[in-house]
């Protein structure tokens, strides 16, 4: 967690983030929020293989449970499956 902390903080140095962008990520690697079908998620991470960018905001439309927490995400245009680490609820 320690090194999520650290990138999440250089992202903000490089302005790639703004302050408030990065409190929302520092505050997702401590609050757990449950995803759900329906939910709009902003993604902030691709662990898996995904082709969202980075801070774009999905829908949940489908729920694969597994040792990932996969989650069939959209933008509308495709379909992706994040884990929970990918991204975190609006």
């Amino acid at each position: 967690m320690k090194n999520k902390r650290l990138e999440i903080l250089q992202k903000v140095a490089n302005k790639e983030l703004t302050p408030e962008q990065a409190d929302e990520r520092l505050l997702s690697l401590f609050i757990k929020r449950s995803w759900e079908i329906g939910k709009k998620i902003v993604v902030i991470d691709c662990i898996y293989g995904h082709e969202f960018e980075e801070n774009a905001v999905v829908e949940v439309v489908e729920h694969e449970p597994s040792y990932m927490a996969k989650w069939l995400c959209t933008d509308g245009n495709y379909s992706w499956w994040l884990s929970e680490e990918e991204g975190y609820v609006c």
